[in-house]
């Protein structure tokens, strides 16, 4: 399993009852079982090729799959979701489709593959709290979001929440994103450099803050 994947099972408590929304292969779900994290777990998928797969993959384990879109008619008992691998607004359409669902999950786990400040945005404007923020490199970089029913303070959208786990790997993360907008703001159109050097600027000094 890839060290993202690896990732996200880390964020996993032994004994949850999860759904893995947009499972594709199971491979989360597959590695959970077979190193004790669950007994059981459901599983959604939205298209029908994927759905069969995930169905084969997890033959032998007490897991259900369903054909549905993220979980709008999903009425099992679960403690988890986790939503990974999606763009940040397929995630928003997602959780917005069933909110109440969502707000009686204890932990729900968000992968985005781009977009991460338009999710953090949305996650606060709708009560959302990030209650840990994980960052991993592997091909590109990750971040990965423990997300949980509840207001927070605003905080920076660019830096992230509150609660970041400060290690290496998110000062590599924001190392590459200095690095992507030092780029973009040669070649921008000049109304939008004072908002590009803004953004250079603080991720700078978050990264001299940083004390590793």
């Amino acid at each position: 399993m890839n060290k993202r994947l690896k990732k996200i099972a880390d964020s996993i408590s032994k004994g949850s009852v999860i759904v893995d929304i947009g499972s594709d292969h199971a491979y989360l779900l597959k590695y959970l079982f077979d190193n004790g994290i669950v007994e059981k777990s459901y599983a959604t998928e939205i298209a029908k090729g994927p759905y069969e797969v995930c169905k084969k993959n997890l033959q032998g384990y007490d897991s259900e799959v369903f054909l549905m879109s993220g979980i709008k008619g999903f009425n099992e008992g679960v403690d988890t979701a986790v939503i990974a691998g999606m763009g940040a607004f397929t995630i928003i359409d997602i959780l917005k489709d069933s909110i109440e669902k969502f707000r009686s999950i204890e932990k729900i786990i968000l992968q985005p593959m781009q977009n991460i400040y338009d999710l953090r945005i949305w996650l606060f404007q709708n009560d959302f709290r990030i209650v840990k923020e994980n960052y991993i490199f592997d091909n590109k970089h990750y971040c990965i979001l423990e997300v949980q029913s509840g207001k927070s303070q605003e905080y920076d959208f660019l830096l992230g929440s509150e609660n970041i786990v400060y290690d290496e790997e998110y000062k590599s993360y924001l190392k590459n994103e200095l690095r992507l907008r030092e780029n973009l703001v040669k070649k921008v159109p000049s109304e939008r450099k004072k908002h590009i050097m803004d953004e250079i600027n603080r991720l700078s000094e978050r990264i001299i803050s940083l004390k590793y």
